[in-house]
């Protein structure tokens, strides 16, 4: 064999590979037939033509037997903004959200023991808001 026969020979291997790996299978996305709801609502509606009769009611109440409830639950999460970071007060003191507030004073407490004096006005502005939060609940509780 010759210097120029094998030459010929890497060369249309390397064509060979070279078209090979241009010519991978490229995947198709899946493609669904689905029709939105206004069509087959449009569908429906043609077919029956207008409706005469309101729906029964499964297990519900007309509208005007319902009474509205009152707003007197307090939101479980207290998020407040220290440093231009926005937090969760519950998080940072390591309770659940909608902790009581005798279990949030304890861990307000631990968690000053615990950390580092420079991060003690953070642990603080957390437990403002989380008591900020329950004195509009009972003002909102009261009126």
């Amino acid at each position: 064999m010759q210097p120029k026969d094998i030459m010929l020979y890497y060369t249309a291997a390397f064509f060979i590979a070279a078209l090979l790996i241009m010519r991978k299978n490229k995947r198709k996305g899946m493609l669904l037939k689905m029709r939105s709801d206004r069509e087959s609502q449009a569908s429906l509606a043609s077919n029956k033509g207008p409706r005469t009769e309101e729906p029964k009611l499964k297990g519900a109440q007309p509208p005007e037997r319902v009474k509205p409830m009152e707003m007197l639950e307090r939101p479980l999460n207290v998020v407040f903004n220290y440093n231009g970071e926005t937090w969760d007060a519950y998080e940072v003191l390591g309770l659940p959200a909608g902790s009581s507030m005798e279990r949030v004073e304890q861990a307000h407490r631990e968690s000053l023991q615990r950390s580092d004096p420079s991060s003690h006005a953070f642990m603080n502005a957390a437990l403002g808001a989380i008591k900020t939060q329950w004195e509009s609940y009972k003002v909102s509780k009261l009126s």
